[in-house]
């Protein structure tokens, strides 16, 4: 089995999580006791076998470090189109292109990736609070060819921009309002998009394993497109936001589609198609 140094260390790191909270949880347990053994007047000394209680302990906290290892998936398939931790896709032993759904709250980033999901399984669609990934098939692709869509968190969170180095690719949501019914331009709207694309540049050129390959999407085209004015502005933003990354010298363009529709059936097909062919 081939891991990477980087993938290791996600790995223990995850592990080391796992038991940590695990092995606390036997602790408070283990004082709870100790508590009740005190208020009832009794020791170590009084308690039969006190060696073998140790014995047991010790055993007990081994059997917990080995019960937090990490589950090894032979085949993305076995996990297709199912809500995952983001250390889940180190478990894969056949490793899988991570690509990182990024943009604000109500952006569309979780209907995409309802729509992407063969199985139409639904997520909640409220603003996501904790990252989390979801391993998809690529569409015409034998033998099958496998990706991981990680979800982000929405709001301005540090969290947002850590997952730049799980992935290998990000795909950047842009819309024209936060709501989900309006069709006219919401100028704030465009300028919490500009602030997160400052963010994320500043991101990247302080983390060099960090995603530097960018499909740039604007979502809800089903509505924008409905409105002169907003068509004519979020046409102009898209090539400000075009102009933004090829300028910013950490990221590199490497898909577009400038009128998207996330609840459409073919548009989230054909973003999965850029996906795959990006270098």
């Amino acid at each position: 089995m081939n891991i990477s140094k980087e993938r290791l260390k996600r790995l223990l790191r995850a592990w080391s999580y796992r038991f940590g909270d695990q092995f606390l949880g036997a602790m408070t347990r283990l004082g709870t006791i100790a508590s009740l053994m005190a208020a009832l007047g009794l020791t170590m000394a009084n308690v039969p076998y006190a060696s073998l209680l140790f014995v047991a302990i010790f055993a007990y906290i081994c059997w917990l470090a080995y019960r937090s290892l990490p589950t090894f998936h032979v085949h993305p398939s076995e996990i297709a189109n199912t809500r995952i931790e983001l250390e889940e896709l180190d478990t894969l032993l056949m490793p899988v292109k991570c690509i990182g759904l990024l943009g604000p709250t109500l952006v569309g980033k979780t209907t995409f990736l309802n729509s992407a999901t063969a199985r139409k399984r639904e997520f909640p669609q409220r603003q996501t609070e904790k990252p989390y990934a979801v391993v998809v098939q690529l569409p015409d692709t034998k033998p099958p060819q496998y990706i991981g869509l990680i979800d982000s968190v929405g709001q301005q969170d540090y969290s947002q921009y850590t997952i730049l180095e799980r992935t290998d690719l990000v795909c950047l949501f842009i819309d024209h309002n936060a709501k989900p019914d309006q069709t006219g331009l919401q100028r704030r709207r465009l300028q919490e998009h500009r602030r997160l694309l400052r963010q994320l540049i500043r991101t990247k050129a302080d983390a060099e394993t960090a995603a530097s390959k960018v499909v740039l999407v604007a979502n809800k085209y089903d509505l924008w497109g409905q409105d002169e004015h907003a068509s004519r502005s979020m046409q102009s933003f898209f090539s400000e936001c075009q102009r933004a990354i090829e300028n910013s010298n950490v990221f590199s363009l490497v898909g577009q589609m400038p009128e998207f529709t996330a609840t459409s059936g073919d548009d989230p097909a054909q973003l999965l198609e850029v996906i795959k062919h990006a270098p």
